[in-house]
Parts: C-alpha cells; sequence; structure tokens
C-alpha cells in the first residue's frame, strides 16, 4: 500500500511526464490508473505489464491521454480489448504478450 501511496504523491507532482511503466504493478488497480491519467494527461508511453488489477473501468480512463501512442499491456489477464480502441485512437503500438494464458 505504501507504494501505491507514493506513486500517487509522484503522479500528482509530475503533470509533463510524458513516459511511464508500471511493470511488476500487480496491485495498480483502475482508480490508480484514472488518477494518473487525469493528473498526467501529457503520457506518450505506457507499460502497464503484469497489472492484474486494470480492467475496462481503467482502460476506458486513458481517454484522457490524447497523446498516448505506446501501451504495454504485456503479462495481463486483459482478453477483450476493445476498451483500448474506443479509448486510444491514436495508439500505433499495443505490446500484449499472451503468456498468462492457457489456450489448450
Amino acid at each position: 500500500m505504501f507504494l501505491l501511496q507514493l506513486l500517487d504523491t509522484a503522479v500528482c507532482t509530475c503533470p509533463m511526464l510524458i513516459t511511464s511503466g508500471f511493470l511488476l504493478f500487480s496491485k495498480l488497480g483502475d482508480d490508480c490508473l484514472a488518477a494518473t491519467a487525469a493528473a498526467c494527461p501529457a503520457i506518450q508511453s505506457l507499460v502497464l505489464a503484469t497489472c492484474h488489477g486494470v480492467g475496462p473501468p481503467g482502460l476506458l480512463s486513458l481517454k484522457k491521454l490524447c497523446d498516448l501512442t505506446i501501451l504495454d499491456l504485456s503479462y495481463t489477464f486483459l482478453i477483450d480489448l476493445s476498451p483500448i480502441f474506443e479509448a486510444c485512437p491514436h495508439l500505433k503500438v499495443l505490446q500484449h504478450t499472451w503468456l498468462m494464458h492457457s489456450f489448450c
């Protein structure tokens, strides 16, 4: 929990942030992602790899990131990517390694 409070503080003081990575923040959820998107609208590249707490509401909050062109959702349990396509029309790179899923 302390780490997420520290993250909230950092996000609120960095409105010009253009790249952010939450690699291995498995507890990061929709609320924190929405707060990040609201506080840092200049983000162009975002890594959410292994962020298992992020779901459709969090992904839809990315609408506030008008300049987002690179998004990494690797090693998440996300299957329905339609919120991404709705929220991020300018996305150029979407990384999504499906190794967390078993299709057999």
